[in-house]
């Protein structure tokens, strides 16, 4: 099994064995495809950190 998720917008993740395994498992705990999922969890964890944060690391 490959454990590198390579993204299609220009993103590269790297993911362990055993974090992929929880990652496959959500995913279908929410009933969406792996790569959508993370490409999914990425933009709501970018969008939960609160814009100074965001300004600051401009």
């Amino acid at each position: 099994m490959n454990n590198e998720y390579v993204h299609d917008e220009g993103m590269r993740l790297t993911f362990t064995p055993a974090e992929f395994d929880v990652l496959c498992s959500q995913a279908r705990k929410h009933k969406m495809p792996v790569r959508k999922f993370v490409s999914w969890m990425v933009k709501c964890f970018i969008n939960s950190v609160p814009t100074e944060d965001t300004d600051r690391a401009k």
